[in-house]
């Protein structure tokens, strides 16, 4: 498993307070995270991958799962094995 998502499985694990988290995981229907909770969890793995664009702040809300997630800080930074392009 790569860096982006053994953080981002790591983080939200941590803050729902479950012992099981996959890219399948509801955000809203399975862990019960509101738009608040989810910007809270998307500055935590900003802080924690030492990246940060307000761009990002409008499309998390999207995420409908922690897979689209971990794509979308994917995608959206361009990193692989931990380091940005």
């Amino acid at each position: 498993m790569d860096k982006v998502s053994r953080t981002i499985l790591t983080t939200v694990r941590d803050k729902a307070g479950k012992k099981t988290i996959t890219r399948n995981t509801k955000f809203q229907e399975t862990l019960g995270m509101d738009s608040l909770d989810m910007m809270d969890l998307l500055m935590d793995i900003e802080q924690t991958l030492k990246v940060d664009n307000a761009d990002l702040v409008l499309r998390v809300q999207d995420c409908k799962t922690v897979g689209n997630l971990i794509q979308l800080v994917k995608n959206y930074y361009h990193i692989t094995d931990g380091k940005t392009k």
